[in-house]
């Protein structure tokens, strides 16, 4: 069998793939989500033109001239809170104490902070006195000068943050369409496999694939679904699949590489999976089945933690994301240079861990130490996996290289 390139595969997996049925939600409950449609804004922000300080609203060609000195000195003639109503019309020589938010009386174009007027003998007859021409607009946030009616808010397909949030609740947009967050059953395949909070008897190890890929899911915006340890059983992994029920794709980890009990494949295709294994040309992570099975589908990766990780950033992840209404993007790429030498030969794309130190250079990648697929503490002590192609055999310190930075 021939080693399949990653970007071909991903690609043929994604052509399969269409965002899930998009539902109503609550704004309370929407945030991580992805806008399902268009949003566009049904009132002008602000609302109303409101004062940006505490201070005084006043008529801007009444203060002409003013300075200090010889200030100009206007009438208080009302107090307009926060929430409170605009009042009355400010008149020639008028002003009105007002706080930050407000609404500007009618009249007033502009407002001086208070710290920036002298109350002086005034204030005791209702007077303030303006130390400087105040222009027209000053600290005054008009109607609509943020958000206009009609403009679009939020384009389909956007992820909705928490600012996304704060805006639909200004404008009063209490539900909002979202795809749904995909559910993934997470199960585990192989004898040598113990549940995480037992002692293992002799020969066998606790699973971690499970957990691994519970955080991977819910860090992709899904909802991991975990169906346990099936062993190497026909009917115990039938049995998981039952439980699979109501998911929107299946993970199942082990069981798929060349050895006598490597038996996965084989059962999901009597069980009635269309199903293909491959190699993928890509160290680690080399095998690999995907399919469908009951109309959902279906990722078979391999048993060795390292290895998960990394078919579930080139093939999963991509999924999850077209299913919630989101770009299937690559895994995100960056650059460096090498802080030591590496040898590397290999005919597939080696994804290499290594501990990433920021110089004021750039980046620079050191290798966490030998790469086995199973050696999860490697892949802890990683903060980038460097893409090494096929053919090349050493990485010398100072070489460019690529690397995917891993959050």
């Amino acid at each position: 069998m021939s080693l399949e390139p990653i970007e071909a595969i991903r690609a043929l997996i994604l052509e399969a793939i269409e965002p899930l049925p998009p539902r109503p939600a609550p704004l309370a409950e929407a945030a991580g989500r992805t806008a399902a449609r268009d949003y566009r804004a049904t009132s002008a922000l602000p609302p109303f033109s409101n004062s940006a300080m505490d201070g005084y609203a006043l008529r801007s060609r009444d203060t002409a001239g003013a300075a200090t000195g010889a200030p100009a000195v206007l009438s208080v003639t009302a107090e307009i809170p926060a929430g409170g109503a605009a009042g009355p019309a400010l008149g020639r020589g008028e002003a009105a104490a007002i706080m930050t938010g407000a609404p500007l009386p009618p009249g007033a174009d502009a407002v001086v902070p208070v710290e920036e007027v002298e109350t002086g003998t005034w204030s005791r007859s209702g007077r303030v006195g303006i130390l400087s021409p105040v222009p027209e607009g000053a600290w005054v946030r008009k109607a609509g000068s943020a958000l206009l009616p009609g403009t679009l808010i939020i384009p389909k397909g956007r992820l909705l943050r928490p600012q996304e949030i704060a805006i639909l609740a200004a404008l009063g947009i209490a539900e909002i369409e979202v795809y749904p967050r995909p559910r993934a059953a997470l199960i585990s395949t192989g004898d040598e496999l113990t549940e995480t909070g037992r002692a293992p008897e002799e020969g066998k190890i606790r699973d971690c694939n499970r957990a691994l890929l519970r955080a991977l899911v819910e860090g992709a915006g899904g909802v991991a679904v975990d169906c346990g340890i099936a062993g190497d059983r026909p009917h115990a992994l039938e049995e998981r699949l039952e439980r699979a029920a109501g998911t929107d794709l299946i993970l199942t980890s082990g069981g798929i590489s060349a050895g006598a009990r490597d038996e996965v494949v084989p059962h999901l295709r009597r069980w009635g999976a269309d199903i293909r294994r491959y190699r993928i040309r890509m160290r680690p992570g080399k095998p690999f089945a995907y399919g469908f099975i009951r109309g959902r589908p279906i990722f078979c990766l391999p048993g060795n933690p390292v290895s998960v990780y990394v078919s579930f950033l080139q093939f999963v992840r991509p999924v999850l994301l077209r299913l919630q209404g989101r770009p299937p993007e690559e895994p995100p790429e960056a650059t460096g240079t090498m802080g030591a030498d590496f040898a590397c030969a290999e005919d597939r794309v080696f994804f290499v861990t290594a501990r990433v130190a920021e110089t004021p250079g750039g980046p620079e990648l050191f290798p966490t130490g030998p790469q086995s697929s199973g050696d999860l503490f490697s892949l802890v002590s990683a903060q980038g996996l460097i893409r090494v192609e096929p053919g090349t055999a050493t990485l010398k310190r100072g070489d460019r290289v690529r690397f995917i930075p891993l959050a």
